[in-house]
């Protein structure tokens, strides 16, 4: 099995649950007061996407702003970028445009190749606290080719399903970079493993 190994940036304010989140994925656990994160450091996971074990690095950064210096200098050489906001607390998402802005520019990526990027919303166990609206969200994104993802670290939902996306996401861009043929996708992996017939059907084709 073919080896790689990515590196996923987690931006966004203190107290948003970066790294509640990544807890979550990579132990399973969560706890609900965690030391502030100072500078940045990284949890790994593997994963295996069709032919390929990935190893997912996951880096934590601080979201104070006096340790934003310090966490600036992780930005380069990724392969997909987190930014990660409190569905409660529409402040956090409005705080999001600066990581936005800063993450290209720090990271000094072409404009053509800018890792993947996507936006998560954290706490959607909080559906009554909820501030943030689709509108807040759309306006956000502004047309851009970024992932949104609603989660919830505490009660793990949609933790899995986020992670594995961009880790495939973050895949695709590295044998981007690489110049190396795309690999085949989860979604059609997993239609092929529910159809059995389909090999049969699609013999006469290319993969």
């Amino acid at each position: 099995m073919e080896e790689h190994e990515v590196k996923v940036i987690l931006l966004g304010s203190s107290s948003v649950g970066k790294t509640c989140v990544i807890n979550r994925y990579t132990k399973d656990e969560f706890t609900q007061s965690t030391m502030a994160t100072v500078s940045a450091g990284f949890q790994l996971k593997e994963v295996r996407i069709g032919q390929y074990s990935v190893k997912m690095q996951l880096w934590d950064t601080a979201g104070q702003e006096r340790f934003a210096s310090l966490s600036k200098m992780f930005y380069r050489g990724c392969h997909a970028c987190i930014f990660v906001f409190d569905l409660s607390e529409p402040r956090t998402l409005q705080a999001l445009y600066k990581w936005r802005t800063e993450f290209i520019d720090i990271g000094t990526y072409d404009k053509d190749l800018i890792p993947p990027m996507f936006l998560v919303g954290n706490k959607k166990d909080l559906k009554k606290s909820t501030k943030v609206t689709p509108t807040d969200v759309e306006n956000w994104i502004n047309n851009e080719e970024i992932g949104y993802f609603m989660v919830s670290a505490y009660k793990c939902i949609g933790i899995n399903e986020m992670f594995e996306a961009i880790c495939e996401k973050a895949l695709h861009f590295k044998m981007k970079l690489a110049n190396k043929k795309e690999i085949p996708t989860l979604l059609a992996e997993k239609e092929d493993d529910d159809n059995p017939t389909k090999e049969n059907k699609d013999s006469s084709c290319c993969s």
